[in-house]
């Protein structure tokens, strides 16, 4: 039995071809993506309901998804970066007064500091837990070993008592 192709339905999509198999497709309600595209989609509206939930819940939607897609999708912005960086705006009370301010923040180089502080720590971490489930193993294993051999001085190279 031949495999099913379907088609992304993410309107953005950039990936080499908008044609995938239904094995590596993600399955997003009734609809098929790519997994990038799926996680894309997902952070997207995961910003769109956070802004609408706790910064102004009077915005019109249309207008904050054009700005969300013009900021992920046109200026190649993160929509992790972005979701971060709306999350820790409002944490840290930054005024928000339109969803034009969402390109601001994307720019400011505080939050752009704490999203590289972020990222290498959580890199550090997953070194730690892959050095420590793997360092026990390397401690135990005899690849490297060290001995010492008896050096015997100068009486000994030149061929004298020792």
């Amino acid at each position: 039995m031949a495999d099913k192709i379907v088609k992304c339905a993410f309107k953005h999509c950039k990936c080499e071809s908008r044609e995938l198999s239904r094995d590596h497709a993600v399955h997003v309600g009734n609809r098929y993506m790519h997994p990038e595209c799926a996680e894309k989609s997902e952070y997207i509206a995961k910003i769109r309901d956070l802004y609408y939930e706790k910064v102004s819940s009077t915005v019109v939607v249309k207008q904050l998804v054009s700005v969300i897609n013009n900021i992920v999708i046109n200026k190649n912005v993160d929509p992790k970066f972005l979701y971060f960086a709306l999350n820790y705006a409002i944490s840290n009370r930054v005024p928000i007064k339109s969803p034009y301010g969402l390109h601001y923040i994307a720019d400011n180089a505080r939050i752009k500091d704490a999203w590289k502080r972020k990222q290498t720590a959580e890199i550090a971490k997953k070194i730690r837990v892959e050095s420590s489930s793997s360092g026990k193993s390397m401690m135990d294993s005899d690849t490297f070993k060290y001995t010492t051999q008896q050096t015997t001085g100068f009486g000994g190279i030149l061929g004298g008592n020792s």
